[in-house]
């Protein structure tokens, strides 16, 4: 089951109903199982019931991959739920956000936002602003959550994420400055200028890690 997993996972292929239907159409699917065909239930079940030791075999061959140079390994997970086209896409985006911010490349980390928005990377004042608020900031264990229509109407799609940041106190959020690990919950608007996702804006809440 493992195996299959992991051929399935690298294949694209999240859902136990897919999986289920590829053991039975798919012939590399059928090699890897022996020519079983476990049910969805199955699959879910096991999926779940082996979630962390799943989750560490998974980030040891991603490990392995990386270092053989056969893929790049970004920061930013798709949450299974989400089946939008689009994804990939506005994934890749925050990916290179979130990457420059822990990588304090901050010319790279302002740029995904779009210059009409809320954070103009052309004006000096409001990066320089942006450049000292997240100067000590790591952020981790970032998720796209969904992706739907923005109601705000500023951007052609609202993108939920989650992730935690962790920064020196006196760098944490408005209401608690001296907070070191932070939970934040952000829908953005995303805008596509010249056919490109940008952040136009971001409503988010927080809590305490």
């Amino acid at each position: 089951m493992v195996a299959l997993l992991l051929y399935a996972y690298a294949r694209g292929n999240r859902s136990s109903r897919g999986i289920e239907r590829a053991c039975v159409e798919d012939v590399a699917y059928r090699i890897v199982t022996g020519n079983l065909a476990p049910d969805h239930s199955t699959i879910a079940e096991f999926r779940c019931r082996h979630q962390r030791p799943l989750g560490e075999v998974f980030s040891g061959v991603l490990g392995l991959c990386a270092r053989a140079g056969l893929v790049s390994v970004g920061v930013v997970a798709i949450d299974p739920a989400v089946t939008d086209p689009r994804a990939a896409d506005v994934a890749a985006m925050f990916d290179s956000h979130f990457s420059a911010v822990n990588a304090k490349d901050y010319a790279k980390a302002i740029a995904a936002y779009d210059p009409a928005g809320v954070i103009n990377p052309n004006d000096s004042a409001q990066a320089s602003d942006f450049r000292q608020a997240i100067s000590t900031t790591t952020d981790e264990q970032i998720t796209l959550r969904s992706i739907g229509p923005d109601s705000s109407g500023r951007g052609v799609l609202a993108a939920r994420v989650t992730f935690r940041s962790n920064q020196q106190a006196g760098y944490g959020p408005r209401e608690r400055p001296n907070e070191t690990c932070t939970a934040w919950d952000v829908t953005y608007s995303v805008s596509q200028p010249g056919g490109v996702y940008k952040i136009f804006a971001g409503k988010a809440t927080n809590a305490p890690c």
